[in-house]
């Protein structure tokens, strides 16, 4: 095969990667997608079409397609996996392809005048290099119990260029043969419009999570009930929007609100981290109820779960990163190093306000590593 180079008469940009771009971006957008078992039937579907059709724009917008035989075939090969993908795309969204009848791409309109444009390019890819020995199944081109043979397709610097085309043998007319030749532009013209389809399965996905979130914001975050209930319901609603590293902060607080404290000394300065959890919960509601996810990265609630003071002695996050990592029975591989790690972090800082013995439950271990961390946040900003 030759060189893939783009030629300088082919279109700049032949087609917009920002279209399977958009498309990417709305399903990963939410976890509904992935999670909802309904959605979860296309996700599939959806992953294997964008990383198809990635695969189908950055060969051919820079692909020499006409100037070789094979250069031509593999032009086709890769223009097919995108009209099928469409196909396969419509079909999967249970919608109508708008261009199901067109016939303004080609100019051949078959045996009667009538074929479109799916029918001649189906017809095309047989005799190109589906079925090149034996192709009898396309009715607008093919009469009836007539097989059709191509031994090569025409492209490069032939007779007919810069046409394109495919040589034809007939079962009709065993002694004649058929050179069947069009523009390429025509060619270029179909597979980009079928390629910009995919903008209807973007506003499709689009169209649904509007649906979602409208559904979503019927459900507001019960503030009557006590701190931990309150937190309880609002996991419930994360849990029913998939807001799956929403949920995991909310379970954190709702464990360091409930916990039990083991020693005395711990009461005041765990209460007074709990106080201010406490307190950023009315503004938590308000990002849930409102739908604004952004809103939730930088929210007191969030800041107080993942609290890191300002300034940390050298080697403090790290010591965070494997305590709060590897701080785990069942992990025998890291558990006794992990051990390590908040012995030193206790040395270094922890000790100043709370009492950490190494044999508390990992939970209550993590709840004071975090009051610690909060109290001297608070101590620095004084």
């Amino acid at each position: 095969m030759e060189e893939i180079v783009k030629p300088n008469n082919f279109d700049l940009i032949f087609l917009d990667d920002e279209i399977i771009r958009n498309l990417r971006e709305e399903l990963n957008s939410s976890a509904v997608f992935h999670q909802d078992s309904k959605e979860l039937l296309n996700w599939n579907f959806f992953c294997a079409l964008m990383d198809r059709i990635d695969s189908c724009v950055n060969f051919l917008n820079r692909f020499e397609p006409v100037s070789s035989e094979e250069n031509f075939i593999t032009f086709i090969t890769f223009g097919n996996m995108i009209v099928d993908g469409v196909f396969h795309m419509f079909k999967i969204l249970d919608m109508i392809d708008p261009s199901k009848n067109d016939s303004t791409c080609f100019s051949n309109k078959g045996i009667k005048g009538n074929a479109t444009d799916d029918e001649f390019f189906r017809y095309l890819r047989s005799l190109s290099f589906a079925h090149p020995l034996e192709s009898s199944r396309h009715p607008k081109y093919i009469e009836k119990k007539e097989i059709q043979f191509s031994p090569f397709v025409i492209a490069g610097k032939s007779a007919y260029y810069p046409k394109v085309g495919v040589r034809i043998y007939s079962s009709k007319n065993p002694k004649n043969l058929n050179d069947m030749t069009f523009p390429f532009s025509e060619l270029s013209a179909y597979i980009q419009k079928k390629y910009n389809l995919i903008s209807y399965a973007t506003n499709s996905i689009r169209d649904r999570l509007v649906f979602y979130k409208t559904e979503w914001a019927k459900r507001k975050v019960n503030r009557s009930l006590m701190p931990i209930d309150t937190l309880k319901d609002a996991l419930e609603i994360l849990k029913s929007r998939y807001n799956e590293w929403q949920i995991y902060d909310i379970e954190t607080a709702i464990s360091y609100l409930s916990i039990d404290i083991t020693f005395k000394e711990n009461y005041a300065p765990v209460q007074l981290y709990r106080d201010a959890i406490i307190d950023s919960i009315a503004q938590l509601c308000d990002i849930i109820d409102s739908l604004d996810d952004d809103k939730f990265n930088e929210c007191e609630f969030l800041e107080l779960i993942n609290c890191r003071p300002r300034k940390l002695h050298q080697g403090g996050l790290y010591q965070l990163e494997k305590i709060f990592t590897y701080l785990n029975k069942n992990d025998i591989y890291n558990y006794d190093f992990a051990l390590e790690q908040l012995k030193s972090f206790n040395k270094n800082l922890a000790h100043k306000y709370v009492k950490i013995s190494l044999e508390l439950e990992t939970e209550e271990i993590y709840l004071l590593v975090s009051t610690a961390l909060y109290l001297e946040k608070t101590t620095q900003e004084k």
